[in-house]
């Protein structure tokens, strides 16, 4: 190789690996999503929160922002970061308790069905928020 190409040639590897660096290394800016979460008027002892995104409010994101509930509080994660990007998120809560310790299968789900579902839940929030987040769920719908 003559010394104009192998210049070239090291120019560009420089500029596409240095591309590949910014990459990786970015994401889309998250916010803190933190909060408290009650069913039926009780903190929910324990649980998880998943956030989907709302694509027909908007949000074209397509990761899975997600938090564990203890005590009645929950803090959103995604992809291993604190919060999540902006936008409109249907929030579905899960937990589970067991009523007889004697029994593999006695599990009581204290969250209504519609709350368990993205397509149903009635929880809905708007990334980022000056408010906080409270969400109040039941054990019926």
């Amino acid at each position: 190789m003559n010394c104009a190409i192998r210049c070239r040639f090291i120019q560009v590897s420089s500029f596409a690996l240095l591309a590949c660096l910014v990459a990786a290394g970015c994401g889309p800016t998250l916010h803190s999503v933190e909060g408290e979460i009650t069913v039926d008027e009780k903190p929910l002892a324990k649980g998880n929160v998943v956030l989907w995104p709302d694509s027909a409010k908007g949000n074209s994101f397509t990761g899975q922002p997600t938090g564990e509930v203890e005590n009645g509080k929950f803090r959103v994660m995604t992809q291993g970061k604190v919060g999540a990007p902006a936008g409109w998120y249907n929030v579905t809560v899960s937990s589970s308790e067991k009523i007889d310790s004697t029994k593999v299968d006695a599990i009581k789900e204290p969250i209504g069905p519609s709350f368990r579902e993205a397509s149903k839940t009635p929880l809905k929030i708007e990334v980022p928020s000056a408010d906080g987040y409270k969400l109040k769920a039941n054990s019926k719908q």
